[in-house]
């Protein structure tokens, strides 16, 4: 691991360290863990992105341990975010959010936009159990985000390719997650996705 833990972790100078049969995932026909999907997310922040400060990509720690949480408690965890501050929040859902172990079958991305006061949801399975995870996700990080009142909450399945079998929803997660973040930067700051469920 990289040495910080928890749901303050953030992105610090320290950055995630993977063992080998870890990289050894990104190539095989399987499912991608939590420090595979940080590590990703983390070479596209500091490598891609630059460190752009408006731009945040929570950690799947984090996102499993505000799991239905009360918004005023995730508020007062997660300060190095800086969340407030932030034009553009990626935030990976699993679907063993809220467990008590690393597990899960299923990967998908919830992004909330400043510019609209919107959350919008990308699942490469257009019908998985993760949409009810992202709407609680959203909900509790509310506060912690400094959202203005009401944000939207917005699914089109047609933003995101369906994905093709049962393992790759972790590239898909980690290749929308970088196209948003690169788009956004290039000027198209949360214009498409304006119709779905709310």
């Amino acid at each position: 691991s990289s040495g910080v833990s928890g749901p303050n972790r953030g992105f610090v100078p320290v950055r995630q360290i993977l063992e080998p049969h870890e990289f050894a995932m990104y190539d095989a026909p399987t499912w991608l863990n939590d420090n595979c999907i940080e590590f990703w997310l983390e070479h596209v922040f500091y490598d891609k992105l630059k460190k752009d400060e408006s731009i945040c990509f929570v950690p799947p720690c984090t996102m499993s341990v505000i799991f239905g949480m009360p918004p005023e408690t995730v508020a007062e965890m997660v300060p190095l975010l800086k969340l407030p501050t932030r034009e553009l929040v990626l935030m990976p859902i699993n679907d063993n959010n809220g467990g008590s172990a690393a597990g899960g079958t299923h990967w998908s991305l919830l992004v909330y936009v400043r510019s609209d006061n919107s959350f919008r949801y990308y699942d490469s399975i257009h019908a998985s159990n993760n949409l009810r995870s992202a709407k609680a996700s959203a909900k509790s990080l509310e506060l912690a985000l400094a959202t203005r009142p009401g944000p939207r909450f917005i699914f089109d399945p047609s933003l995101l390719p369906a994905q093709t079998n049962d393992h790759d929803c972790g590239p898909y997660l980690l290749l929308a997650a970088e196209c948003i973040a690169t788009c956004f930067l290039g000027g198209g700051r949360g214009e498409e996705g304006e119709e779905g469920e709310e």
